[in-house]
């Protein structure tokens, strides 16, 4: 799988590796609305916490959900 990648970078012209397609995974299964425990499961952790350390959260994200959940504007 290493080579795989490795070649597949290559050919984008960026470094990565299976981590950061794990990742990348989370991350959109994330924006997508799933749940941290779904997110789990699909990436065979058995914690929560290991979970949430794989979804990068963007601060307008933030930032949106914390105006949408107090109803004020944070700009």
């Amino acid at each position: 799988m290493a080579k795989v990648i490795q070649k597949v970078s290559k050919v984008v012209g960026f470094e990565f590796n299976a981590h950061d397609l794990r990742r990348t995974a989370a991350t959109s299964l994330a924006e997508l609305g799933y749940d941290l425990t779904i997110i789990g499961r699909v990436l065979n952790h058995g914690r929560a916490k290991i979970t949430d350390k794989y979804i990068n959260t963007n601060v307008e994200e933030l930032r949106r959900a914390l105006e949408k959940q107090t109803g004020n504007s944070l700009e």
